[in-house]
């Protein structure tokens, strides 16, 4: 998905701007390589066999938050499966935290 083409589907979903988005995925990019997925046997964000992106893992994250959504929605909406899901929003949980602290 183009970002910028979708941006009141974005700002929906997240809560975010394409801008503010865009800022976020900068700022945390650098230190993608920190991110480990609990009991995913592939390893960190630097594995070759990802299933998504960083910024559609952001864009997941931010969405569950904002719209309180199940994580079985998420993964049909995404196309990936729940556990995959589950392993992003905890992930992404622990990692946004520890780096905004």
């Amino acid at each position: 998905m183009i970002l910028k083409d979708k941006q009141n589907i974005l700002l929906y979903s997240t809560g975010l701007t394409t801008y503010e988005f865009g800022c976020l995925c900068e700022c945390v990019e650098p230190f993608l390589y920190l991110i480990r997925y609990p009991d995913c046997k592939g390893g960190g964000f630097e594995t070759k066999s990802r299933t998504l992106d960083a910024k559609t893992e952001l864009m997941t994250f931010f969405t569950i938050c904002r719209h309180s959504l199940h994580l079985e929605i998420m993964a049909w909406i995404v196309q990936t499966s729940v556990s995959t899901i589950s392993r992003v929003f905890v992930a992404g949980a622990v990692f946004l935290s520890t780096l905004f602290e």
